[in-house]
């Protein structure tokens, strides 16, 4: 009977194996330094104002997400599996992914030459998923007398993106 003797790389190995076994469970435990990261989230942004008499009613919102962050929401929100939000699946998204985001005045800058102007509360929300991506469509309500100039800047941006 031949007997197996560790060699020196099966020792390092072995060494190795057993740091990693103790360090990897203090590392996620939170006892490791704290690490950061700010995702980034594709969105093509469409607006459509709607002017009635001089005065811009509203803006209506199309955000497309990117593939890679739509196929979170299928994950999270997509309860039946169907690759569609309906019911009880589009509120959910409404209430927990949407809704917070009038804290941001929903990424919108908008100003004209007397300064900015206050989106107030999205109307319309709905969500849908076609071609891989994710798609809000809401309705912001401006009611802004365009005056002499007719001059508006909308935006759609992320102030914290640095």
């Amino acid at each position: 009977m031949i007997k197996r003797v560790p060699t020196l790389a099966a020792f390092r190995r072995y060494l190795l194996i057993l740091a990693l076994s103790l360090f990897m469970p203090a590392f996620f435990s939170g006892m490791a330094p704290e690490l950061s990261a700010h995702p980034h989230i594709w969105i093509d942004v469409y607006l459509t104002p709607r002017i009635e008499n001089g005065v811009l009613r509203s803006i209506e919102v199309r955000w497309e997400f990117d593939e890679w962050y739509s196929s979170g929401y299928l994950a999270d929100f997509d309860t039946n599996r169907d690759r569609r939000f309906t019911g009880r699946e589009a509120e959910d998204i409404y209430e927990n992914a949407f809704v917070h985001l009038a804290d941001v005045g929903y990424f919108m800058t908008i100003e004209d030459s007397r300064g900015p102007v206050d989106p107030g509360i999205a109307r319309d929300f709905s969500v849908d998923y076609q071609d891989g991506r994710l798609i809000y469509r809401f309705t912001l309500d401006v009611n802004l007398n365009l005056g002499r100039s007719g001059e508006v800047v909308a935006l759609s941006r992320d102030p914290s993106n640095y």
